[in-house]
């Protein structure tokens, strides 16, 4: 809930160590019904997104490359 309170009051929210939670805009845009072959348009939304700091970001790349050499891949 918090995450969500604070992407609604400023658009972001940072947690250390962690990365950042951000709203990213999606405009509207043009279509084609596939079943139909009308043009449509849809709809304009915001969506979360998640933006990790550099430190968690090697983490996982460090973490990933184990696992592959593990894997022998």
């Amino acid at each position: 809930a918090h995450i969500t309170d604070g992407l609604i009051e400023d658009n972001s929210v940072r947690i250390n160590g962690l990365g950042t939670f951000k709203l990213q805009k999606n405009e509207p845009r043009k279509s084609v019904d596939v079943s139909t072959g009308e043009s449509i348009i849809i709809e304009g939304y915001n969506k979360a997104v998640f933006v990790p700091e550099e430190d968690l970001k090697q983490k996982s790349q460090t973490l990933q490359e184990a696992l592959m050499k593990r894997m022998h891949l």
